[in-house]
């Protein structure tokens, strides 16, 4: 049987009351403040809404070598030639053939009028895949004579993935590469398009990996050596392995 409450349990009840008042309070607080680098709490990363100064979706262009223009964005290849075929666009996607070499790369690429300070692209990964590269070169790669590792210009940015790992340095024309950070992603399924996204501002570059992460990197060359070429790799390491594919690519 109940009895009639006291002012002892009347306490009681507001004061629980108030602890439960103040832990929503407190719940509501933290998810206002939650930010993108608390990568467990967010989402697969979608590709950008635009405008963009080079905005293409290969879905929407006809299938065979890759046109030197495409609505307002005026493109060209660079072959090292050490693949069965070169870039084309095949089912809706960027593709190259099959590495016949180490090293096998092929380069699409896009001129500004200013340099880069966005690019990124919708990848899918085979099994056994090869890698992707974004890249904000100095000056066009196809100026160079043959040989990508001794020829290329500075880059600001040079950004690597693969299946589940990532990569991001400069590159420093007759040197090569300097990693400046790397790691992992939880990476989708085989097949499955996967979004990469890079933006720069003066020497800090972020990325925006498919698995929500966010990474954040200065470093004085990427704002010395950034310029208006944006580009977009295929690379595969020895024979064998899978060229990556390229759905869409975009850059400001």
């Amino acid at each position: 049987m109940i009895g009639k409450p006291t002012r002892w349990t009347i306490g009681l009840l507001l004061a629980g009351a108030i602890v439960i008042v103040a832990g929503i309070v407190v719940i509501a607080h933290r998810q206002q403040n939650l930010t993108i680098a608390d990568s467990s709490l967010v989402g697969a990363v979608s590709e950008p809404s635009g405008p963009h100064a080079v905005d293409v979706n290969f879905a929407d262009v006809a299938p065979g070598p890759v046109p030197a223009k495409l609505g307002q964005n005026t493109l060209s290849t660079v072959e090292k030639g050490d693949n069965s075929a070169p870039l084309s666009i095949k089912d809706g996607k960027l593709s190259h053939g099959n590495p016949l070499v180490k090293d096998s790369a092929s380069y699409l690429e896009a001129t500004l009028a200013h340099p880069v300070e966005r690019l990124g692209g919708t990848v899918t990964f085979a099994p056994y895949s090869g890698s992707v590269a974004f890249v904000i070169w100095q000056s066009p790669l196809k100026l160079g004579v043959d040989g990508h590792d001794t020829n290329s210009p500075n880059a600001g940015v040079h950004f690597v993935a693969g299946p589940g790992t990532w990569s991001i340095g400069v590159w420093e024309a007759g040197t090569g590469q300097r990693v400046l950070k790397s790691g992992t992603y939880k990476a989708a399924a085989f097949g499955t398009p996967e979004v990469f996204d890079i933006s720069r501002e003066g020497a800090t570059a972020t990325i925006m990996l498919p698995d929500g992460q966010r990474q954040v990197i200065s470093d004085p060359s990427i704002a010395a050596w950034s310029g208006p070429v944006a580009c977009w790799e295929l690379y595969e390491a020895r024979p064998g392995l899978a060229p990556a594919s390229v759905e869409a690519i975009w850059a400001n």
